[in-house]
């Protein structure tokens, strides 16, 4: 089903249900949209009349394109021999130059003035990381799968938590109140595609916390998935969709930006063809499916994973608390691998030292444990610490006697303290890198 539209006097479509701002209303209230894409095109073909409207309603609209579109198809003889696979030998710079002009275009048709590629100044002194296009190729399904040969700087190979943090910078930057990219399946299967949803997804719960670990004081408000209406993936009757319609401005603007993206579309009137040559009438109007809002005090799991998956992703604690956590666990694991440490099995080849070696599973047990509840590595390191502090205080001879002697017990739980904190911490942070990469 679609949701109806807002009454007339609200004519900003479904994403954001608010009217014209006022002239005289400050840039900061000013209603903010971010659309993320994968490459050049994809924001004209799917959200170009969306783009348009709002900007024509005076939102402040801003785009984030993942990479270059180096690998695309190309339409048309005369621009052919960009293509790589086709005569181009220089990677899919020359098609890459290319789309960025062909992008331009577009943007300056829908009237979008605000762009930034994935990854632009990432190193702080304004130097790029660039992310490749993926490439793919057609599955017997119809639908796009990934290329036999993925390069190495790829989008789709790139580290999920490295390309959502470029994303989460923009997002705290701008603070839109709407971000709009594509479903979990990216529409019809490409791999940049897919990928750009993962990374907007995890860049949202990153832009919800300080670069300390704490809440950010701000997030964004709606997050909206693109409906897809390509023939392989029927669409859910059941599922709720939101319309933007474009009124003629928008899709004249949609239009023009079509025209810009030469090597990509082919249009002719009210009429276009991609590469696989089915026409299809422009349109103005485009449809969103809404998503529960990442955030990272959410007590509830989105729709679109597991509630496990997001409970674990996204409940974290503050940083004070995981401090709190590390020492309470680093103090009890220092006390009661202490007096464990002396249990030993005697036998005719020596001493079997049970107690300290049950002393350190405990000990690797709770650092891992806390690190994991309180998502951050350093946290495993601060309970070998504190532990180690305790074990070494217990250590000092009072009236002549420690509690912890210079014997094969002693030394196995004093000095294997340092060998399973960093154990611990190795464990933790293949864990949470591997639960990041699931989204």
């Amino acid at each position: 089903m679609t949701h109806p539209q807002p009454a007339p006097g609200n004519p900003w479509g479904g994403l954001l249900p608010l009217t014209r701002p006022p002239a005289h209303v400050p840039d900061s209230q000013t209603p903010r949209l971010l659309f993320i894409h994968a490459h050049p095109d994809d924001e004209t073909l799917v959200t170009g009349a969306t783009m348009a409207r709002y900007v024509q309603l005076g939102a402040r609209v801003a785009l984030l394109t993942c990479t270059r579109g180096e690998l695309g198809e190309v339409i048309g003889p005369e621009l052919a021999h960009l293509e790589v696979g086709q005569g181009a030998t220089d990677g899919g710079a020359g098609l890459a130059a290319e789309r960025e002009h062909e992008l331009a275009g577009a943007l300056a048709a829908l009237g979008v003035h605000e762009h930034h590629w994935l990854g632009a100044g990432a190193a702080g002194d304004g130097t790029d990381t660039l992310y490749r296009d993926s490439g793919m190729q057609w599955g017997p399904d119809g639908r796009a799968m990934p290329a036999d040969t993925v390069l190495a700087g790829s989008l789709s190979r790139a580290p999920l938590d490295e390309v959502a943090a470029h994303a989460a910078r923009l997002i705290r930057a701008l603070r839109p109140h709407a971000v709009v990219t594509y479903a979990a399946d990216g529409g019809y299967g490409h791999p940049d595609h897919i990928r750009t949803h993962e990374l907007a997804i995890r860049a949202l719960e990153l832009a919800a916390e300080g670069p300390d670990g704490l809440l950010a004081p701000w997030q964004v408000s709606s997050v909206f998935t693109i409906v897809s209406d390509r023939p392989e993936r029927p669409l859910d009757p059941d599922a709720a969709r939101i319309a933007v319609h474009g009124d003629k401005a928008a899709k004249a603007a949609k239009a023009a930006a079509m025209l810009s993206h030469r090597t990509q579309v082919t249009v002719a009137g009210d009429r276009y063809a991609l590469s696989d040559d089915v026409w299809k009438d422009i349109s103005g109007t485009e449809e969103f499916q809404k998503l529960a809002v990442p955030a990272a005090h959410a007590d509830t799991a989105p729709a679109h994973r597991p509630a496990a998956a997001h409970r674990s992703a996204a409940v974290r604690p503050s940083a004070a608390g995981a401090a709190a956590a590390a020492v309470g666990a680093g103090l009890g694991a220092g006390l009661l691998g202490t007096a464990l440490h002396g249990q030993a099995l005697y036998t005719s080849g020596g001493v079997l030292p049970l107690g300290a070696a049950a002393a350190l599973l405990l000990l690797l047990s709770l650092a891992l444990v806390a690190g994991l509840w309180g998502r951050r590595i350093w946290v495993s390191l601060a309970v070998g610490a504190v532990a180690y502090a305790v074990a070494g205080i217990l250590s000092i001879p009072r009236g002549g006697l420690g509690l912890i002697v210079a014997n094969l017990q002693g030394n196995v739980w004093l000095y294997g303290i340092a060998v399973a904190t960093p154990i611990a911490a190795l464990i933790c942070r293949s864990v949470l890198r591997r639960d990041a990469a699931r989204f």
